[in-house]
């Protein structure tokens, strides 16, 4: 717009400019008293209860040594099983077996020696162990040698597999084990050659991938994970993926290939979607995304800086660090790689002649704290120590928690990956002053670790603690961490029972089914949980499976605290009714059907004190949306109330499972007989459970047992000919709402009908409870349990780290007597005989031998059960024992264990969906165009995907209905795949639209994705009303409409610095709807206002989806006064305005 001031021809410029960016990029935020319309969401909170303590410094040292030029002349490779290193001598022709139950002192115990006939170990290279067998691939000697170390003392070469134009052994070098196949990588025939070992004493050739000078050109190692390899090739630069889905005939996938950053590609190490790759001529190592086998990525590359990295070789993982040889620098590397696609440096170790030879370093093995690293120039065994330094324990305090009783007990809950100890100090005045027990009393500490106590040491001197404090304050708890070897300590919880209450941090949430007019009726109560914060946006699902979708309410308390004084701004955005109350105020009513909408209230807080606080929650339809924030004084925008200032003292869970600790009875038990006891898995301690038959689905045999207390009875006499499984169902009440209910099988076992070996289970992760039934993926019969996993996983369905399992079947003996059991694991391991815990070794470690005792009659069977469980690292479960007369331990086999039924798992099971674009729903979406990415997987035990099922569809809400499929208007391209299929759509306009994606598995189950996401167009427009300008001391006026469209992004409207006025005299003074208080200072203006030094955000509006998919149009004003000065009156002015809008996305 051009104007032209009459007499002085000055001309004002109004350029209005618009920005939109997807990138949330505020300046300055500016208080226009009107905080109804304008609000800014951040969020910050702090959480001591889910954080991890870290220590900063990590060491290596030297701690023992075995070195001679003959016997370990060019040390190649290393394996370490209990007390044993078994490690080859690639120029020595040989594998040599050491003694290293003392680390600082590693003896020789015995050594095997290539003969060139019965024992091929010329150019001894990769070796791997399994059970009592190893297996070497001999690089000149181009054979595969298995070799019998039952004893250790007298290695026995027994299988072997040569050279042949068939098997392709040519320069054998790299080895992998899984299951009964044995892969060698050979890197002159350039082959991935696959042995079956079944029987080591006679193992067969199965199959190849070979080219000469193809895809595999100097293959050097192997790896398998599931049904892919992964081969390093040193003359081709890449790493090669071969699909070994049929060992008989492996075939080529894909490759990573960079002549550059995988030049000399040496060693590969896998974990989890990761693969690590050496580059031996490059001095680095390649970080490889493998999430997807069919096109591998790079990621980054691990090199330079403070790395020793010339010439890497070998490569171990162990939890979230790396361990990686240097040949060429005579050192060990050490890396985080908690972010694989950011590694960070932590140590290393160098060649010492003093000390540690590692002239040569090459290959690794770790376990426990120790690494074993073979010396190829030094011909050693070096034993490396790795630690984290204790010396100077991490210590955090938390925000304290408010009592009115004695403390009765605390405890802590810790994370799977925890082994440190923790210990505390106590304050009952807000941290002033420390306590800690001396062995006599209570006293004030003087600081560190050594003034410091464990739980079990406070709960035991909990009562005088209660004499001095007089149970009421402020308790803060003070946290040391010492390392004890260990990396971190994560405090999932701590947890305070009082002498009438528990206090537990975050809101006890009550969830019913009810309606706004009957809300909270007791005997509708269907789920007690504590939630640490108010954050849930459910869509159009299910918020827990004991609620519906729609039809809930919930109720929120607590108390609540804070740190800061003053008057506090809670905000609700809920879809549909909320009310929120603290100390019985109404601060929020909003108790009607509501699209998503924000509310905010006030209340006056005191630092220290706490308050009542009720929130009031109920679903009527549709979606379902609940988010609860506030914003404390000097707060600048509103965060989630935490658990840091929440505490409830109310029972805050439900029975989540029922156990039966056993499930069969005999063939003809009778009457009374004792089947087994119920367990309730529920959060809260403390509870007590009544157990009672239930009608329902599955309660059809109910009348067949009866329940006194926890236990289950037979009420008829089993007969297997009759009847050989039962059906009854089960309820747990916890006396206080709490309801759970399962369908338990009962089954009759006749011993003249099991089906030989153990029953083995495979589930998903390691916290209670372990073997959950919905956490199952994988269900097998097994001869023996005999598994070295490695860092890899038992199968395709199950991961690598955080898994369960259990072995499960009935034992015979020929033998009367004492039975001597004995496992050996990493990590946690059970045995149970009969129900009898005779091993109990629940802890995470290292490969570790644990023995158990158990009195046995020849011809009786016994029900035998073997727990496992997965950290992270290697996976390790075997299990032998020592009869009566023997004098070397056997594995367990079918040959004296069976078990009932199948033992399979059945794929009724619909594929599973694991991702989805857009991530989340109700996502609003910028712009015309959208990809859709759906990643999926069979489930459990799955058939596969039937890909000619699958079908994708698109719907678009037009006021009423969502109407007929627009998939072919707007669908540009897709594809559907095995484990993803893509779609993209092109020129959506804006709206509210529903995608529905189906497809079936190869028995016939079908899988449904379904969301709702909207189109968003934004718009920006600027327009203007009457003009008026005088010259001299008065103001002309101008009013600028600024009009922003938009479905329902958040955005900043800012107002950019003027750069053209001339000596500050051109004055704008601006009024923003009604507003006065942004401007360039100036008489005669007196009012309001505040020199424009940068770009102001004039006004903010939150996120509020028109849930019709419909434009929302918000109009702003601003008014203008400008002045020109009498000595301005020569010449032409200009003055530019400009604006921009930031949409948050």
């Amino acid at each position: 717009m051009k104007k032209q001031i009459f007499s002085f021809l000055k001309f004002i410029f109004l350029v209005l400019f618009f920005q939109s960016s997807f990138v949330f990029a505020a300046t300055n935020t500016w208080d226009f008293n009107n905080p109804g319309d304008y609000t800014l969401s951040n969020t910050n909170s702090f959480d001591f209860y889910t954080s991890s303590i870290e220590l900063k410094q990590n060491t290596l040292t030297h701690q023992g040594r075995i070195n001679n030029a003959t016997i370990y002349n060019g040390a190649y490779d290393i394996v370490v099983d209990g007390d044993y290193a078994y490690m080859t001598s690639f120029l020595g022709d040989r594998v040599t077996i050491l003694d290293i139950s003392n680390p600082t002192a590693p003896v020789f115990v015995s050594q095997i020696l290539n003969n060139g006939g019965t024992i091929r170990l010329d150019g001894a290279a990769g070796i791997v162990k399994d059970g009592n067998y190893l297996y070497v691939a001999s690089n000149v000697s181009d054979a595969l040698q298995i070799i019998d170390v039952t004893n250790p003392a007298s290695p026995l070469a027994v299988g072997q597999v040569l050279n042949t134009t068939t098997t392709r052994l040519n320069g054998a070098r790299g080895i992998y084990k899984v299951g009964d196949y044995v892969y060698i990588a050979s890197n002159v025939d350039d082959s991935l050659t696959v042995i079956n070992v079944n029987n080591p004493n006679t193992p067969t050739y199965t199959g190849k991938y070979y080219v000469a000078n193809g895809n595999l050109n100097g293959a050097r190692d192997v790896k398998v994970v599931g049904n892919y390899a992964y081969v390093a090739t040193y003359d081709r630069d890449s790493l090669a993926v071969i699909d070994i889905s049929n060992p008989v005939n492996p075939t080529f996938v894909t490759e990573l290939r960079q002549t550059t950053r995988l030049n000399g590609a040496h060693h590969v190490e896998i974990s989890g979607n990761y693969a690590y790759v050496s580059a031996y001529l490059n001095a680095s190592v390649m970080v490889i995304d493998i999430s997807n086998p069919l096109t591998p990525v790079e990621v980054t590359n691990i090199t330079g800086g403070n790395y020793s990295l010339t010439n890497p070789r070998d490569l171990i993982v162990d939890g979230n660090k790396l361990f990686i040889t240097s040949y060429g620098n005579d050192a060990v590397n050490v890396v985080d790689i908690t972010d694989p696609t950011t590694p960070v440096y932590i140590t290393k170790i160098l060649h010492n002649a003093a000390a540690q030879l590692l002239d040569g370093a090459n290959g690794i093995f770790k376990v426990g704290n120790y690494l074993y690293i073979s010396s190829y120039i030094s011909d050693a065994l070096e034993i490396i120590r790795f630690d984290y330094d204790a010396t100077n324990p991490f210590v955090v305090s938390n925000n304290g928690i408010y009592f009115e009783e004695d403390i009765t007990s605390i405890s802590h809950i810790l994370t799977p990956t925890t082994t440190g100890d923790i210990t505390y100090q106590i304050s009952n005045n807000n941290g002033t002053t420390w306590y800690y027990f001396n062995g006599t009393s209570w006293v004030t500490t003087t600081g560190g670790v050594a003034n410091s106590n464990s739980i079990s040491v406070i709960n035991t001197n909990l009562s005088s603690l209660n004499t001095l404090f007089g149970g009421v304050g402020v308790f803060r708890f003070k946290a040391f961490f010492v390392s004890n070897g260990q990396e971190q300590v994560g405090i999932d919880s701590l947890s305070l029972q009082t002498s009438s209450n528990q206090f537990i941090f975050g809101f006890n949430g009550r969830y019913y089914i009810g309606t706004a007019g009957s809300p909270f009726v007791e005997s509708n109560l269907r789920l007690i949980r504590n939630d640490t914060s108010i954050n849930f946006n459910w869509g159009t699902g299910i918020p827990h499976p004991n609620l519906p979708a729609d039809g809930f309410t919930a109720r929120w308390t607590g108390k609540i605290t804070t740190d800061i004084t003053g008057t506090h701004t809670f905000r609700t955005n809920s879809d549909d009714g909320v009310r929120l109350y603290i100390n019985g105020t109404l601060v929020i009513n909003g108790w009607v059907d509501q699209a998503p909408t924000y509310r905010t209230g006030t209340f006056s807080l005191t630092a220290g004190n706490y308050y009542d606080i009720v929130l009031e929650y109920y679903e009527n339809g549709g979606g379902a949306v609940m988010q609860f924030d506030w914003m404390r004084p000097g707060d600048t925008a509103y965060s989630f109330v935490s658990g840091d200032y929440i505490i409830n003292n109310t029972s805050y869970t439900t029975p989540s499972d029922i156990s039966l600790s056993n499930n069969t009875v005999f063939h003809l038990d009778g009457v009374g007989t004792s089947v087994g006891d119920f367990t309730s898995i529920d959060l809260n301690p403390g509870k007590t459970f009544t157990y009672s038959l239930i009608s329902g689905i599955g309660s059809e045999d109910n009348s067949s047992f009866y329940i006194t207390g926890n236990t289950l009875y037979l009420n008829e006499i089993a007969d297997s000919f009759s009847q050989d499984v039962y059906s009854i169902r089960v309820r747990t009440d916890d006396g206080e709402g709490g309801l759970y209910e399962k369908v338990f099988s009962m089954f009759v076992v006749n011993l003249s009908t099991l089906n030989p070996g153990f029953c083995s289970s495979y589930y998903n992760g390691v916290l209670a409870p372990p073997f959950s039934p919905s956490l199952l993926l994988y269900k097998t019969s097994t001869n023996s349990v005999n598994f070295n996993w490695g860092t890899l996983s038992p199968d395709s369905s199950v991961p690598a780290d955080y898994f369960t399992s259990s072995y499960e079947g009935y034992i015979q003996t020929s033998t009367t007597g004492i039975h001597t059991f004995r496992t050996n694991s990493d990590d946690g391991v059970r045995l149970y005989i009969d129900g009898n815990l005779i091993i109990d070794n629940w802890t995470n470690h290292g490969p570790t031998y644990d023995y158990g005792n158990y009195t046995l009659t020849a011809g009786t069977s016994y029900n035998i059960r073997l727990e496992f469980y997965e950290n992270t690292g290697r996976a390790l479960i075997q299990l032998d024992w020592l009869r009566p007369g023997d004098t070397v331990y056997s594995n367990i086999t079918q040959s004296n264990v069976g078990h009932v039924g199948n033992c399979v798992t059945t794929d009724n099971i619909a594929p599973v969906f694991t991702y989805s674009t857009p991530v989340i729903d109700s996502a609003l979406i910028p712009g015309k165009d959208l990809n859709i990415t759906l990643n999926y997987n069979d489930g459990i035990d799955g058939t596969g995907i039937d890909l000619s099922t699958g079908n994708f569809s698109l719907f678009r809400w037009n006021g009423t209905s969502w109407g007929s499929d627009i998939s072919p208007t707007y669908l540009s391209s897709s594809s559907i795949n095995s484990l993803n299929s893509n779609f993209s759509l092109v020129g959506l306009p804006y709206g509210r639209y529903n995608y529905i994606f189906t497809i079936d598995d190869n028995n016939g189950n079908t899988g449904t994705i379904s969301k709702i996401f909207y189109m968003d167009e934004p718009s920006f427009n600027v327009s203007t009303s009457n003009y008026n300008s005088n010259v001299g001391t008065t103001y002309g006026i101008d009013e600028i409409i600024i009009t922003v469209r938009t479905v329902g992004a958040a955005y900043n409207l800012e107002l950019l610095k003027d750069s053209n006025l001339i000596d500050s005299r051109g004055n704008i003074i601006i009024n923003w709807d009604g507003n006065t208080g942004v401007g360039y200072d100036n008489s005669p203006y007196s009012g309001p206002k505040k020199d424009i030094t940068t770009n102001p955000v004039v006004a903010t509006r939150a996120s509020l989806i028109n849930t019709a998919g419909e434009l929302n149009i918000y109009t702003h004003r601003l008014k203008i006064k400008s002045l020109v000065g009498e000595e301005q009156a020569a010449g032409n002015y200009t003055m530019n305005i400009s604006f921009r809008t930031i949409f948050n996305y």
